[in-house]
């Protein structure tokens, strides 16, 4: 969902494949954009279905705490879900 690779310095280095409280972007150290903030940042809305509850990491990291400010256009809020 992050349109990333997990290793590297551009990577986004999440490995858990379990449930988890952790968030992708202190797993990271640094914020990591995705899909969800290009899409939002141009002022359209995202969402997104999944089934298995390890996937609750994505709407925790880019909810209205932990989702980034808009970098383009009017801000919209933090949350890209």
């Amino acid at each position: 969902m992050t349109g990333r690779g997990a290793d590297g310095p551009d990577g986004h280095n999440w490995t858990i494949n379990s449930t988890t409280t952790a968030i992708i972007h202190d797993n990271k150290g640094s914020y990591v954009e995705s899909v969800f903030d290009v899409v939002h940042d141009h002022g359209r809305s995202t969402g997104m279905y999944a089934s298995k509850d390890k996937f609750d990491v994505f709407d925790r990291s880019y909810d209205a705490t932990n989702g980034a400010l808009d970098q383009v256009g009017v801000d919209g809020g933090r949350d890209k879900i």
